[in-house]
């Protein structure tokens, strides 16, 4: 498990190491951008223990990169259940976590997937719950303009106007991906082969 943080320079190709997250390390974490700020939170503790009956290895502590003064600033805890492999984005200088997954149990040995979903606004320091997105975990999240969409293999939903919307897209037989937004287009792929009747897809 890691906490190292690096800063890319476009201009000169560079890769350079910044002070590392507090708290914990952690894998399955979120982060998304506000203005200039990054906000990084969440994720699992121990890899080895995502199976356990109790949620205790599920972060909910939140962070703030200031680039300008070089430094993380811890804001409020998030005031859901700790998880992972959650969906996070940022529009209109709102940042939003959406589903994510426990390590908890059900009654048919299955992981749990997490809501409520949440908007966190800095101006306020505060998270307020908002409508659940239908989508589950292991999903990614991004923005196009000031809009929010969360993709899971074959489903695109779209935040706006603090409501879901199901819209086409294409089934890429895989979960944890990535993606991100560039003017008016998604862009989003890699993951993990989806796993069907025992065997991989």
């Amino acid at each position: 498990m890691l906490n190292d943080f690096w800063k890319y320079d476009p201009v000169n190709d560079l890769w350079i190491e910044i002070d590392e997250l507090p708290g914990p390390s952690r894998c399955g974490a979120n982060a998304f951008t506000i203005g200039n700020a990054g906000y990084v939170g969440l994720g699992l503790d121990d890899i080895f223990m995502d199976s356990r009956a109790d949620n205790s290895d599920y972060l909910n502590d939140f962070y703030k990169y200031v680039p300008a003064f070089e430094m993380w600033v811890r804001i409020g805890d998030f005031p859901g259940q700790g998880r992972y492999l959650a969906a996070s984005f940022a529009v209109n200088s709102k940042g939003y976590v959406v589903s994510g997954l426990l390590g908890k149990l059900d009654q048919n040995r299955s992981k749990m997937n997490t809501h409520p979903d949440w908007q966190y606004n800095p101006q306020s320091d505060s998270w307020t719950e908002i409508e659940n997105c239908p989508g589950s975990y292991d999903a990614v999240g991004f923005n196009i303009g000031n809009k929010g969409y969360v993709y899971k293999y074959d489903a695109l939903y779209e935040f706006n106007d603090n409501s879901w919307t199901k819209l086409s897209a294409p089934y890429l037989a895989s979960f944890n991906n990535i993606g991100f937004g560039i003017f008016d287009k998604a862009y989003f792929g890699l993951g993990y082969p989806h796993q069907v009747s025992g065997s991989y897809i």
